[in-house]
């Protein structure tokens, strides 16, 4: 009766481990099927997808696929990404659920100022997570990068970040009407250094942004600036229910809607509520940028317009406005907005004639306590 259970247990335990195994390169062919899924997906729309080798492992435990030297390319060549390596894991129990992660360097090719530009990001961590649907399907995608750097011999760029966290939200079906969302993004990024030459009297440090923003309207899976003319010319736009950034002393809350204009440059409204302003205006006058008796004005008139927020610092209220290539803060021009996509060298391809649709009101939203989103659950092991 023993030697009996013996054999009927070793027997079972065979059939388990059999079992398993079969299933375990069920879900790994699944998942080379839904990752083969998407780069076919980018190639049907223009897009060039290459990728120097592949690799499966991970057996017993979690199904890794690793894609070394991936190259993407938009239609147009406007812009390529380029990674050392790019691995996909997923759970063969939760095949819905999929782990991303970045491996070595990643290059950005970009045009600044009419020109290709190249862009070298390095981290010392970058890991997200994706939800697909049973279709294979995109719904959400999350991203945490630790330690950014970002560097361009091209455009004289050293900045870098000590954690971005992005959140990327698809609809369950395609929009169809301008109304319709056709993606949400989460941005969340701290302690941010920028260039020198960008720093100015606030310093060299952002310590903090975040925004939350919300694109409307059907996107064209198509080259980039054809895509982008496409979206304004039916009445897309994207809508920011809030944003929030802490520069030195300066505090910015704002919340808006913009689109694009016939030369793809931002144009819309936002409506903004800045804090700090008597620091802002000690450290303008502290560099010499703005006369003693001015930033005594000034401060008089932030003071006699000032209110009194939630959090007990005081702050004002001003339009934010981009409109004909201009960013203006109340009546005053504070930048110049180039295109999102240069125009192209070619004279002969004619801009996009239709004007832009101005934008709609938003509806603005409780700026939340913002915290870092799980790119994947916490058992979630990162090797097998």
């Amino acid at each position: 009766m023993m030697r009996r259970s013996l054999v009927l247990a070793l027997a079972f335990l065979t059939l388990a481990v059999g079992g398993y195994g079969v299933y375990w390169w069920i879900a790994a062919d699944q998942a080379e099927t839904a990752v083969e899924r998407w780069i076919q997906d980018w190639r049907r729309g223009g897009y060039t997808v290459e990728v120097a080798d592949r690799s499966l492992g991970g057996f017993p435990g979690v199904v890794a696929l690793d894609l070394d030297q991936v190259r993407l390319v938009d239609p147009e060549g406007v812009w390529a990404w380029e990674s050392e390596g790019v691995r996909f894991e997923v759970r063969p129990w939760a095949p819905t659920d999929y782990r991303l992660e970045l491996f070595g360097a990643s290059r950005l090719t970009a045009p600044i100022d009419g020109a290709p530009a190249r862009i070298d990001l390095a981290h010392e961590r970058a890991v997200g997570g994706a939800t697909i649907n049973l279709q294979g399907a995109l719904r959400r995608a999350t991203l945490t990068l630790d330690q950014l750097r970002i560097d361009s011999a091209d455009l004289a760029l050293d900045a870098g970040a000590e954690r971005v966290v992005l959140t990327l939200d698809l609809p369950d079906e395609p929009p169809t009407r301008p109304a319709d969302p056709s993606a949400e993004l989460t941005l969340a990024a701290d302690g941010v250094d920028l260039p020198p030459r960008h720093a100015g009297p606030l310093g060299d440090r952002v310590e903090r942004l975040s925004t939350h923003m919300r694109l409307l309207g059907p996107m064209p899976q198509t080259g980039l600036r054809r895509a982008l003319s496409q979206w304004r010319d039916s009445g897309g736009r994207l809508e920011t229910p809030w944003l929030r950034v802490g520069w030195g002393p300066l505090g910015l809350d704002a919340e808006g809607a913009m689109t694009l204009d016939s030369e793809l440059r931002p144009e819309g409204g936002y409506q903004a509520r800045i804090s700090g302003l008597d620091g802002t205006i000690d450290r303008f006058r502290d560099a010499g940028l703005i006369d003693p008796t001015a930033a005594r004005l000034l401060a008089g008139g932030a003071k006699l317009f000032s209110r009194q927020g939630s959090d007990g610092r005081a702050y004002i209220e001003m339009p934010l406005t981009a409109e004909n290539g201009g960013l203006y803060l109340g009546p005053i021009r504070v930048a110049q907005l180039p295109p999102v996509v240069p125009a192209p060298r070619d004279a002969s391809t004619p801009p996009p004639a239709a004007p832009a649709p101005p934008p709609g009101a938003v509806e603005a939203e409780d700026l939340p306590a913002i915290q870092d989103p799980p790119t994947v659950s916490p058992d979630f092991p990162s090797d097998g």
